[in-house]
């Protein structure tokens, strides 16, 4: 049976109909403002609105967006290399200009600091939106690989600040094997070893003023000999102080990889030192540590057009060319060489290298590998003209006698460059010098140890 209401439940359920007019009244009643303007809130669309368009959350991106583009202009840096500046050339001397006293001082040229190769430029764009990805750039250092052999009198060519343009082994004046400035009087590049050249022009003061072996006569000539045979000693280091009252340049060179010098101009010297003084009345003095990779016993042997003088360890090991450092001029034959150096033994000349001047030998003395020990070399010329200079050593058995031909003296371990050994198959006397002796030092080297001059 189906559940019944009460009557009074009924009655709140539905409602009894209001009176018809009491019902008109009411809805005719004031209508409810739903907007402030009074449109009617169905047609708002029609008309533009900030809210509508979400103006808030435009704001918000905005505000962002301004934010992100501040922070980007401070992120992405653009990298400007200033310009080089300008060599500038200046003359030092006496004077104010080409007129000073001292004309014949050392010429200096300002070069600006060469760039770390090792370090890369950052590339970098201003774009915020940019793509673009650069590979990255080869390293300097391994397309430079090891610079050939230099001829003389050329220019020289590199990356960078260097003299010349473009990426390559260069060329050079003179010859040897280098990654800098070479020529065949050595090397301006101080990581070449510990071997280092000075030039002294003995035609000039240490001011630069004319002295009296400028003049080309016999007293110049004999007081220029003098001089060197006060630096030279038989025992022991050699004693520079004779030369501090002449010209020294300011540059200095590391020692070549060979002291190889076919006849050439003597004016070459000077220049490789930076100078334009005129190539006579000059010495160069290498002073420094050797290391041999090799144990043995051995010998120098040399010529120079017009001298050259090598130290070993602690005793004059050669005594050669035109004029003999180690005696006299007067007395530089027969007994009395033997009495300075033991031995005065001569060999034929070698074509090139000074007309008729034959090759002399040297005292043989024992080597250890590993060991390092004190080197001098001084060479020079004093009339002018053509200059020349050769060092070569001979491996020696227990029983003293050469095992092979002579080879070339090196100061380095590195092959010979090609640049160089096609340089040496142009001299008309490539054939004559294969035969006489190995260019390439027979597998022995006496490396450079870098310490105090």
């Amino acid at each position: 049976m189906k559940p019944t209401r009460p009557a009074e439940e009924e009655e709140e359920l539905y409602p009894a109909p209001q009176d018809e007019a009491q019902s008109e009244e009411q809805f005719d009643a004031t209508p409810v403002n739903f907007d402030d303007d009074g449109e009617d809130p169905l047609k708002r669309h029609t008309k533009f609105s900030w809210k509508s368009f979400g103006g808030d959350g435009f704001i918000v991106s905005v505000v962002f967006h301004a934010i992100l583009i501040i922070f980007a202009l401070f992120y992405v840096v653009a990298t400007i290399e200033p310009e080089e500046p300008e060599p500038t050339e200046f003359v030092s001397g006496a004077g104010g200009g080409g007129g000073g006293e001292n004309p014949n001082r050392q010429q200096h040229r300002m070069r600006p600091k060469p760039r770390d190769m090792s370090m890369q430029n950052k590339i970098t764009s201003k774009s915020t939106r940019s793509t673009l990805t650069l590979p990255e750039m080869p390293k300097v250092n391994s397309m430079m690989g090891s610079m050939g052999g230099m001829k003389a009198g050329g220019a020289s060519s590199g990356l960078g600040s260097g003299a010349g343009g473009g990426i390559g082994s260069g060329m050079g004046p003179g010859i040897g094997n280098g990654r800098a400035f070479l020529s065949k009087f050595g090397s301006a590049n101080p990581n070449m070893g510990g071997i280092v050249g000075q030039f002294y022009d003995l035609k000039l003061t240490a001011d630069g003023a004319p002295t009296d072996m400028a003049p080309k006569n016999q007293e110049s000539m004999a007081q220029y000999l003098k001089i060197g045979r006060s630096i030279v000693r038989t025992k022991g280091q050699w004693s520079t102080t004779p030369l501090k009252r002449y010209f020294k340049a300011d540059t200095r060179l590391s020692a070549p990889a060979q002291i190889f010098i076919p006849g050439s101009n003597a004016d070459d010297a000077p220049k490789a030192f930076g100078l334009k003084n005129q190539g006579q009345r000059w010495y160069i003095h290498y002073k420094g540590n050797i290391r041999p990779n090799k144990t043995g016993k051995i010998r120098l042997l040399g010529n120079a057009d017009d001298l050259i003088c090598v130290r070993f360890g602690n005793a004059l090991v050669l005594d050669s060319g035109w004029d003999l450092m180690s005696v006299d001029v007067g007395q530089a034959k027969g007994q009395n060489v033997k009495r300075v150096l033991g031995v005065d033994e001569m060999r034929a000349p070698i074509p090139g290298f000074g007309a008729n001047l034959k090759v002399r030998v040297g005292p043989a003395f024992d080597v250890r590998s590993g060991t390092t020990y004190p080197f001098e070399c001084l060479i020079g010329e004093t009339p002018g003209g053509n200059f020349s200079a050769i060092l070569l050593f001979e491996e020696l058995d227990r029983q003293g006698k050469p095992v092979g031909k002579p080879k070339l003296f090196r100061l380095s371990p590195e092959p010979l460059a090609d640049t160089l050994v096609d340089e040496i198959r142009k001299n008309p006397n490539w054939g004559k010098w294969n035969q006489m002796f190995d260019l390439n030092g027979g597998g022995w080297y006496f490396y450079p140890v870098k310490g105090r001059r």
